[in-house]
C-alpha cells in the first residue's frame, strides 16, 4: 500500500511564481507531490514550512533554511566544492536546490542576509541586555 499526503494549498506568491484563487487540496503519494509543488513554482528539493516569523524555505530533509545555505555559499566564495566541504552531511541534490532556490529568490534570500547582519553581539545586548556577559 503506498504512502498518501493531503495538502490544502492557499498561497499569493508574486513575481516568480503562481498566484492561488481558491484553496486547492491535493492527495497522492509524497514523491508525486513534489512534481506538483514544483510545477507551481517552486523548487523541488525545497519546502515552505511555517515559522513564527512566518513562511521559511527549508531544504528537505535537512531542517536548514536556504539562507543558512546561501549565507556560507557568499563565505565560502560561491564555490560548490567548498559549500560541498562545509555541508558534506547534505547531499549534491539538496545543495543544488538551495541554489536553485536563491537563483529563483535572490531578493527574498538578500533581505533576510541583510536582516541576519544586523544582529551583532551589540545589537543584541542593546536590544537584550540581560544577555551581556558579566565582566
Amino acid at each position: 500500500m503506498s504512502e498518501q499526503t493531503t495538502i490544502i494549498m492557499e498561497a499569493v506568491i508574486r513575481d516568480h511564481a503562481v498566484i492561488l484563487e481558491e484553496p486547492r487540496i491535493y492527495t497522492g503519494s509524497p514523491n508525486a507531490r513534489l512534481a506538483y509543488l514544483s510545477w507551481l513554482g517552486g523548487v523541488q528539493g525545497v519546502e515552505l514550512r511555517n515559522g513564527p516569523a512566518g513562511p521559511r524555505a527549508v531544504v528537505s530533509g535537512s531542517g536548514l533554511d536556504v539562507w543558512e545555505i546561501i549565507a556560507t555559499w557568499h563565505e565560502v566564495g560561491e564555490s560548490f566544492g567548498r559549500l560541498r566541504e562545509s555541508y558534506h552531511w547534505l547531499s549534491v541534490e539538496q545543495l543544488e536546490a538551495a541554489l536553485e532556490y536563491y537563483e529563483q529568490n535572490a531578493e527574498e534570500i538578500e533581505a533576510r542576509l541583510a536582516r541576519e547582519a544586523e544582529w551583532t553581539p551589540e545589537a543584541v545586548w542593546e536590544r537584550y541586555p540581560y544577555a551581556r556577559p558579566r565582566s
